[in-house]
């Protein structure tokens, strides 16, 4: 455990209350190690990173390899193989629907060179007024400030709303809980009313729609139709905005292919993507451009220039990775025929946990892709439920079962990496299970 006068201040963690944190030694596979030994299964892959699980051989073996050759070099008015590579191969992943790869070096950062990008973009064409975003209720895109302006309202940012620039905030779609009371089959889109009222209204102020595609992850993996992106594409199309798809924790195969955006058939005009990228071994980002924004770009004049750039931006070391990673990921889905390579583990792992949600101890329980969640003790999401005491309790007796889990305020989610042995779901199983018993609503 971390010692009381441990000189690291941890993340997301209250400094007075001194929860146990355990200290990690070592990982292997769908495992972390404490430094007593005790094995634990990482059920959401280290925050959705770790893809292939930990330490994968092939891997280890790529990041050994290149540095043999290359370490790090600038981009600044340099390039480098690994990362040539790696732009065309995303090129080629997303059908070579975007023409340009602007490398970064986390989720946020992909997600701050979409809004400057888009804002740039509009200035270039002579359109300075659009400088504003629409966005939703129950988004998160990050920490940074940029990337914190346009996540939802919520216990993330409250405490820094004095730095937050005007956006348009709108209520976020919900399938399983729908704020409108609607069934995906009696649906109107009437969660786009109101993004369409804004737009009517304010189209010239407005640079880009933003969202998370399918799932909003981090505020309780909330599931939507892929009809709302549609719709979302063509208001963007008929008021002249940019859409952008936060992929952060959509890509990298998340749902089944290798985009959300491939998955709902539809083609955003940015795209982000980061945490799997690189199977969670080094930290790496992209914002995927599309020709008809980059040609804005493109002159000698120096006003013309993207003027963004970070000190490990494109590092070889984990373009190298990201290669290796998106190999893996294509041995993985054309084993399960493009579908997620957990998809039927976690289907199973949910029939088995009906029961639970007959007896009312869980709701909204539900599964996609490589995601399995539920909300305990029959509660919904609600304002600032992140800080919620319910989920984490139950998540201690999770971990004191074999099982790592971080839950999302009361939302209890898995997320574990594709490798996941069905030997391992049945430690998963038992864990829920037992926890689910102990519970006390």
């Amino acid at each position: 455990m971390l010692p009381k006068d441990s000189h690291t201040w941890v993340p997301l963690t209250p400094q007075g209350k001194r929860e146990p944190v355990p200290i990690i030694q070592k990982a292997e596979g769908e495992f972390i190690f404490t430094s007593e030994g005790k094995a634990y299964l990482d059920g959401i892959a280290s925050w959705w990173t770790m893809i292939h699980g930990h330490r994968h051989p092939k891997l280890m073996a790529a990041l050994v390899d290149q540095t043999k050759k290359l370490d790090h070099v600038m981009l600044g008015g340099l390039l480098h193989e690994e990362g040539e590579e790696l732009s065309k191969l995303l090129l080629q992943k997303l059908d070579n629907q975007f023409a340009k790869v602007y490398f970064s070096d986390n989720g946020s950062n992909s997600v701050e060179i979409a809004l400057k990008v888009s804002v740039h973009s509009w200035a270039l064409r002579k359109r300075p007024t659009k400088t504003s975003f629409v966005i939703f209720s129950t988004s998160y895109h990050g920490d940074s400030l940029g990337a914190m302006n346009v996540s939802g309202s919520n216990v993330f940012n409250s405490p820094y709303n004095a730095l937050r620039f005007p956006v348009e905030e709108c209520i976020a779609p919900n399938c399983h809980a729908c704020p409108w009371k609607k069934k995906p089959k009696n649906c109107s889109l009437e969660c786009l009313e109101q993004v369409e009222d804004i737009l009517k209204s304010k189209a010239e102020n407005i640079a880009g729609i933003l969202i998370e595609p399918l799932v909003f992850g981090a505020f309780g993996m909330i599931f939507y139709e892929s009809k709302v992106l549609k719709g979302l594409r063509k208001l963007a199309d008929k008021y002249e905005v940019y859409l952008i798809f936060d992929e952060v924790f959509t890509g990298m195969g998340r749902l089944g292919e290798f985009t959300a955006a491939q998955k709902a058939e539809v083609n955003p005009d940015l795209i982000c993507l980061a945490k799997g990228l690189t199977g969670g071994v080094l930290a790496l980002a992209v914002t995927l451009v599309k020709e008809s924004i980059y040609r804005d770009f493109v002159g000698e004049d120096l006003h013309q220039a993207f003027f963004h750039a970070h000190t490990m931006t494109g590092n070889p070391l984990a373009c190298r990775l990201g290669i290796e990673s998106i190999r893996l990921w294509e041995e993985q889905i054309s084993i399960t025929q493009k579908e997620h390579p957990l998809a039927k583990e976690l289907e199973r792992l949910r029939d088995s946990l009906i029961s639970w949600e007959s007896s009312q101890k869980i709701s909204h329980l539900r599964s996609q892709g490589g995601i399995l969640a539920f909300e305990i003790s029959g509660t919904d999401i609600a304002e600032d439920e992140y800080l919620l005491e319910e989920g984490r309790k139950f998540c201690r007796n999770l971990w004191d079962k074999g099982l790592f889990l971080r839950p999302l305020g009361n939302t209890i989610y898995l997320t574990p990496p594709n490798i996941t042995s069905s030997k391992s779901f049945e430690i998963v199983s038992k864990a829920l299970g037992e926890s689910l018993k102990e519970l006390q609503i």
